[in-house]
């Protein structure tokens, strides 16, 4: 997962005390990443997160409504980006000519950026 992740994608943390929260991104050095909860208070710290603890945070239609995706019949879309749900907790993501199965929201956020130039806007969690 560390050649996929980039300063700004919200990941997971492979501790059981942070089960389900995300994490931003917040820089990368060879052996993993600094992160940071997304919904953070005043006394929390960032965190040097290992390569081998990074998990990735499953694409869910929740999610894809946090990141403002309006839904239009089963699919949903943004800035021409159309993600739709499949089986297996799998996403079918095209923009423009480029199609390709997803199921995690790093590369979401990496593919969003790529064929858009659009940062994907961080989810109110």
């Amino acid at each position: 997962m560390r050649n996929e992740v980039k300063v700004g994608n919200i990941i997971g943390y492979d501790l059981p005390m942070y089960k389900g929260v995300p994490f931003i991104v917040h820089s990368i050095y060879d052996t993993g990443v600094v992160i940071r909860k997304i919904k953070h208070e005043k006394n929390d710290r960032m965190i040097n997160c290992h390569n081998l603890a990074m998990l990735p945070i499953p694409i869910t239609i929740h999610r894809l409504r946090k990141f403002h995706f309006m839904q239009i019949g089963e699919q949903f879309v943004l800035n021409g980006c159309w993600i739709t749900p499949t089986k297996e907790a799998k996403f079918h993501l095209k923009i423009g000519q480029f199609e390709t199965s997803i199921t995690a929201i790093h590369k979401l956020q990496n593919i969003f950026f790529k064929e858009t130039g659009i940062e994907l806007d961080l989810p109110d969690y």
